[in-house]
């Protein structure tokens, strides 16, 4: 029985480890081609392509991913290529709002890199809920990153946590890219769905099905290979 048990346990780890369980990617988005195309709306001001690039233009601007999210990491590449009068512009993200073209003075969580370095997360209810200073100005690319799994909330600015919240506004919703009183770029967008720490490998009947296969070869194996009575005596 120990060199059944044991075939079982060796079986059953390589098959989990050839066949790993995934995150569900909702959005993956790098932008390497000329049109914006149907899976963004333009809700605000004026968005293009540029060289590889997503361009946002005007004071106000927000773009639609149509995309609606419950638990999800949520990562994209950004910076400010120019800004307005003044000093309050920032470029960010939004997540989980009531319907698709909603801005954040209306629904969802905000999670923006301002001018100075600062990242925050707002909601219209709330005003600003959490900030943290980075150090980082979003003069050239920054990798903003935020997950939202039931109400734990966290932001990462090039991979560094910097927030980290209980918050139940929101349980689930639509994403966008907002930019504010500043001319953006974005690139390489990545939405997903994040695995639940219990989650079964995707192919689990292929699983189950060769378990059942490995324990009966066992059986077979250790089965003939044992002396018979007559031999024995």
């Amino acid at each position: 029985m120990n060199r059944i048990t044991g075939l079982i346990v060796s079986v059953t780890l390589l098959l989990i480890l050839a066949f790993p369980v995934n995150a569900l990617v909702l959005i993956s988005d790098n932008f390497e081609r000329q049109e914006l195309g149907t899976d963004w709306t333009v809700v605000i001001q004026t968005w293009s392509i540029e060289e590889g690039e997503l361009k946002a233009e005007g004071v106000d601007a927000l773009l639609s991913s149509g995309q609606y999210c419950g638990d999800a990491s949520i990562e994209v590449k950004a910076k400010i290529i120019d800004y307005g009068p003044g000093t309050n512009y920032w470029v960010g993200l939004i997540a989980r709002a009531t319907n698709p073209n909603d801005d954040c003075w209306t629904s969802g969580y905000l999670v923006y890199l301002r001018y100075d370095g600062r990242i925050e997360l707002y909601t219209y209810e709330d005003s600003v809920i959490a900030w943290a200073q980075t150090g980082i100005t979003p003069e050239e690319f920054v990798t903003i990153k935020a997950t939202f799994i039931g109400s734990i909330i966290k932001v990462y600015v090039n991979g560094f946590l910097y927030l980290d919240i209980d918050h139940n506004r929101y349980s689930g919703g639509y994403f966008s890219l907002k930019s504010y009183v500043a001319e953006a770029h974005f690139d390489d967008v990545l939405v997903e769905n994040p695995v639940p720490s219990n989650a079964v490998p995707e192919p689990a009947p292929i699983i189950i099905s060769l378990l059942f296969a490995a324990v009966f070869a066992a059986y077979v194996l250790v089965r003939y290979r044992k002396p018979s009575l007559e031999t024995r005596i």
